[in-house]
């Protein structure tokens, strides 16, 4: 192999004195392998490089100009070694081909040749560029980018088709991207000519079926005659891998009678689809393609369903009639699309099967069947405007007056602040919450929706301020609403049920808790994936319960459901992610893992230092990370947080919030476990005071308090 690469280098580096020499020095090489093609290698004015990749017959290879005239990169493209007479000819009809393609999104051809031995070879304009979809991935273009890129392709296939030729082969690899350039299409190596019947001309034999089976049209893979519709099929594969990341069910191997019933269905592959499979797929599939396209996965969704899923249906539609006419046509769609405008594209609906009922009778009752078609179409076309029109009026209406009784219901619940009708006396939150509860009682009971919207919201309020006792009576009473109107699968029914057994779990209330729970996490599961944050909220809150519960082992997976779900729809810094991660951390320390339980709280406590400051949150979080250090003995480490975190709970939460209560036996805890006892009397005994003057009393706090209490009063004498 030395010897080859040795003889090859000084073959190319020398320059035949004359014809003899030249013919030797070929023949040595020959003899020597099969190719003889190496780094250096002369060809006409240039040199080569290094190979570069292979087209759709043969080798191609980096080049640069060589005859000092100036300097030039080009890609040289030969037909493999011993592909014989018939790959030459078809080589020789791609560079007829490409010398009538002038187009600044198709690589040039820029000069033609034959070696000595009589095997052709092309120069062609070298693209220093990536695949369109690394390109597009690599630098997590949107999906405006995306599109904007693929225009310039349908734009180059256009002029394609316009000059009678056909690419057969388009791909994401045969179309580069080249930051300053934009994209190139190249490999044109198995296209066809058109002839001016529209029917390809016949360069080949029919068993050659030159294609890449993964974007190949169905009459490809079928060795039917193809057109230019066959290239539009190509482009919508390649529209669906850039849209959603993967590319639609290989067709490979279909027969004829299965593609006969799969247009009997009339269904094409949506990219959306794609995209809801991919959430069920390890490894957060959808959270990365999301990512990669600068989006999160819901919104990414929304952005597909709907005119992008038709307009690459209509792309990729098994019939090539039903295609787009043109890729003029296509990137006429996807201007419409960035524009906000209507699309051309509709789905399939009764006028198309209407048409084909017509066309198979035409003979026995083309006039009758056409003027009752027509006037039917009229008045149901007319009726359908009416009716949507209607509804949208409705709905708009509804919101309009849904929206105003909430801003009528906050404005009139806020005036009892108002000095005026206050008479001078201060008015608390709880006041005000307690006022506005008792009116969504009396005054909305002629809208129930409204009603129970707002019931659920003071109630997630009241639970927030630490009065557990009246947010359960307002989230049970939105719960039996809902589930009397609603029915129990209804996804607000469900919410309720979530959120009533969430407060439960607070009172301590545990087995009422978690049959709501695992209602609401049964009617989110069904409803997998349309909401992905309700199901997390679910996991989350029924993995609380079993953790309180001293179900540790059962409630880990949740727990670890949870945090997956909220980082792929809603991202690591969003605080519902650190929430999760926080009662995960939780589990963990109480299974003993408590590396892995003090890695997730320290990482949830930085961010929360940074993002939210002085918070609630950030208070819990530094207790939580003391209480695991302090269980490790780490008494020096844990002081500072449960100082800061007390700190934060004094300036932030009422004095008799449980949470409070919570952190300040905490505090004294570490104290008496110090010997500082009287700093720890001092705590203990506000605490005690917290839990006894909570509006819900904290049963858990009244059972630990008095015991801890007791024991430092003996230890004190």
């Amino acid at each position: 192999a030395e010897l080859v690469g040795e003889v090859r280098s000084l073959l190319a580096y020398d320059q035949p004195a004359d014809r003899v020499q030249a013919a030797i020095g070929r023949a040595a090489v020959e003899a020597l392998g099969s190719d003889w093609h190496c780094p250096g290698w002369p060809v006409g004015p240039y040199r080569l490089i290094e190979p570069i990749g292979a087209g759709g017959m043969g080798s191609v290879w980096l080049a640069r100009r060589d005859d000092q005239q100036f300097d030039q990169r080009v890609a040289i493209k030969f037909v493999a070694s011993g592909m014989g007479a018939d790959w030459e000819k078809r080589f020789r009809v791609e560079r007829q081909i490409l010398a009538r393609l002038q187009h600044p999104h198709i690589a040039r051809l820029l000069d033609g040749g034959a070696e000595d031995s009589g095997r052709p070879y092309l120069v062609m304009e070298y693209v220093d560029g990536e695949p369109l979809n690394t390109y597009c991935d690599q630098r997590q273009l949107d999906l405006q980018a995306r599109l904007r890129l693929f225009l310039s392709v349908c734009e180059a296939v256009e002029y394609a088709h316009t000059q009678l030729v056909v690419h057969r082969d388009l791909k994401p690899a045969n179309i580069l991207v080249n930051a300053e350039a934009g994209p190139k299409l190249l490999d044109f190596g198995i296209a066809k000519l058109i002839l001016q019947s529209g029917q390809i001309s016949p360069q080949t034999r029919p068993q050659q079926r030159l294609m890449t089976p993964d974007y190949a049209s169905p009459e490809q893979l079928l060795g039917q005659p193809v057109s230019t519709a066959s290239d539009i099929y190509s482009l919508g594969v390649v529209l669906f891998e850039l849209l959603c990341g993967s590319r639609p069910p290989s067709l490979e191997g279909i027969t004829q009678s299965e593609l006969a019933q799969r247009l009997m269905a009339g269904t094409s592959a949506r990219p959306s689809e794609t995209l809801v499979g991919a959430a069920g797929e390890p490894g957060s599939q959808l959270a990365a393609r999301a990512r990669a396209r600068g989006m999160r996965p819901l919104l990414l969704l929304r952005r597909l369903r709907g005119d992008l899923d038709t307009i690459v249906g209509k792309a990729l539609h098994l019939d090539p009639q039903r295609r787009y006419r043109s890729a003029a046509w296509l990137a006429e769609d996807l201007r419409r699309y960035l524009d906000g405008r209507p699309v051309l594209a509709r789905p399939d609906g009764w006028r198309y099967r209407m048409g084909k009922l017509l066309r198979r009778h035409w003979q026995g009752a083309l006039a009758t069947t056409l003027i009752v078609a027509l006037s039917v179409a009229f008045v149901v076309n007319v009726m359908v405007q009416s009716v949507r029109l209607a509804a949208e009026r409705d709905r708009a209406l509804l919101a309009e007056q849904r929206a105003r009784a909430v801003a009528d219901f906050l404005i009139e619940s806020f005036q009892v602040a108002d000095p005026g009708q206050a008479r001078g006396e201060t008015v608390t939150v709880r006041e005000l919450l307690d006022a506005g509860s008792a009116r969504i009682a009396q005054e909305l009971a002629d809208q129930p929706r409204i009603q129970t919207e707002l019931m659920s919201a003071l109630g997630d309020v009241y639970l927030n301020l630490g009065l557990y006792s009246h947010a359960e009576r307002l989230h049970r009473q939105a719960y039996q609403r809902r589930s009397a109107t609603l029915g129990d699968s209804h996804p607000e029914t469900a919410s309720s049920a979530d959120r009533l057994g969430d407060t439960l779990r607070t009172l301590a209330q545990y087995d009422e808790s978690e049959i709501l729970l695992r209602k609401a996490l049964s009617v989110r599961e069904r409803a997998r994936p349309t909401d992905l944050r309700a199901l997390a909220d679910s996991l989350n809150n029924l993995g609380l319960l079993l953790h309180e519960r001293g179900q540790f082992a059962k409630s880990e997976p949740l727990l670890r459901r949870a945090v997956a779900l909220r980082l792929q729809v809603l991202g690591s810094a969003h605080e519902l992610s650190n929430v999760s991660r926080v009662n995960l951390a939780l589990n963990l320390r109480r299974q003993g893992r408590v590396e892995e339980a003090k890695t997730l709280l320290t990482m949830v406590l930085d961010h929360r230092r940074r993002s939210l400051g002085d918070h609630y949150k950030t208070a819990m979080s530094a207790q939580a990370l003391a209480t695991l250090l302090t269980a490790q003995g780490q008494l020096d480490q844990a002081e500072p947080l449960l100082l800061e975190s007390l700190r934060i709970s004094r300036r932030v939460l009422a004095p008799q919030h449980p949470q409070l209560g919570n952190v300040m036996a905490e505090l004294a805890y570490l104290y008496h476990d110090q010997l500082r006892l009287i700093e720890a009397e001092g705590l203990y005994r506000e605490a005690l005071e917290n839990a006894n003057s909570a509006p819900t009393p904290d049963l858990r706090m009244l059972a630990y308090s008095p015991n801890n209490y007791g024991a430092l009063l003996m230890d004190l004498g």
